[in-house]
């Protein structure tokens, strides 16, 4: 599902995908709708933590419907291993790919709630992880490059989005963050704010 097709058009193996889109988590219902039109599928990718949008989709309930069918499960937790709890051998995962540089003390970034600034985060709180926070541009002003290049002077590094649907930047938190840092990054941003306006 979603970017596993890379590696399935890489390894030239068959295929059934399906694209959720930028803004929806993965759907059990659906998952369960896609065995009964396919009953070839033996093994079922998915993303864990899809760190386009900051989104985290429910590893237990779509691993519970793909496990009821006697199917493998591959999980992409390369940004969620180690940064969001989850219990691998009670979910019956068979293949978890996750990297070392990610949330196992990997590069710190920062990501939570700035709304008092002006910005308010992408997606609802249910599906919001942890290590990536999406947010929609505050305004049709708003200069990401020039947001971004005031941080990055100030040391902090942000990244642009990637929707299709709409503009937005991520601020990331994967690695050893703590209070002092995340106060500090926002005072940095309430500095930046004031500056490009």
């Amino acid at each position: 599902m979603g970017d596993c097709r890379n590696l399935s058009e890489q390894r030239k193996t068959c295929e059934t995908s399906y694209d959720f889109g930028d803004l929806n988590p993965v759907d059990p219902a659906i998952v369960a709708h896609l065995f009964g039109s396919d009953p070839t599928i033996t093994d079922v990718a998915f993303v864990h933590f899809e760190t386009t949008t900051g989104m985290l989709n429910s590893l237990a309930e779509v691993v519970r419907e793909i496990r009821s069918r006697n199917r493998r499960v591959i999980v992409d937790a390369m940004s969620s291993f180690g940064g969001v709890h989850m219990q691998v051998e009670a979910l019956d995962i068979d293949f978890l790919i996750s990297s070392a540089n990610k949330c196992i003390q990997g590069v710190p970034g920062f990501g939570f709630v700035m709304t008092i600034l002006g910005f308010t985060v992408l997606l609802p709180e249910f599906v919001q992880s942890p290590t990536i926070t999406s947010f929609p541009y505050p305004n049709e002003s708003f200069r990401f490059a020039a947001f971004y290049q005031a941080l990055k002077s100030r040391g902090y590094v942000i990244y642009p989005g990637k929707l299709t649907e709409m503009q937005a930047f991520r601020i990331g938190a994967i690695g050893n963050i703590h209070p002092s840092d995340i106060e500090a990054f926002i005072l940095a941003v309430e500095d930046v704010s004031g500056t490009i306006e």
